[in-house]
């Protein structure tokens, strides 16, 4: 369910990419290719990464019957974030023309 939101925000934020944001004599049919394909399928596994996280820390707080400990779920949100820094630094790097 968390990924199907996901994978749905950013859907809809191709979609801006796409028609609004990216130049229409620099849009070709690779970059459509790639934000559909690539920035959605980073974003689900980020998504995912995180929620498993999530969900961990919560079940064991159910679990001891105590609070959410933030240090459960902390070593998966920081994975999800530098997994989609790289990908951002990936798409700045492409974007200058660096890569």
């Amino acid at each position: 369910m968390r990924a199907e939101r996901g994978s749905d925000f950013h859907g809809k934020r191709q979609s801006y990419y796409i028609f609004v944001y990216i130049p229409e004599d620099r849009l070709t049919s690779g970059i459509i290719l790639y934000r559909l394909i690539v920035c959605t399928s980073v974003h689900i596994l980020c998504t995912s990464i995180a929620s498993v996280g999530l969900a961990r820390g919560w079940r064991e707080a159910k679990a001891r019957l105590g609070e959410f400990e933030k240090s459960r779920a902390m070593p998966f949100l920081v994975a999800a974030m530098v997994l989609h820094g790289l990908h951002n630094a990936g798409a700045v790097l492409w974007s200058v023309g660096r890569i």
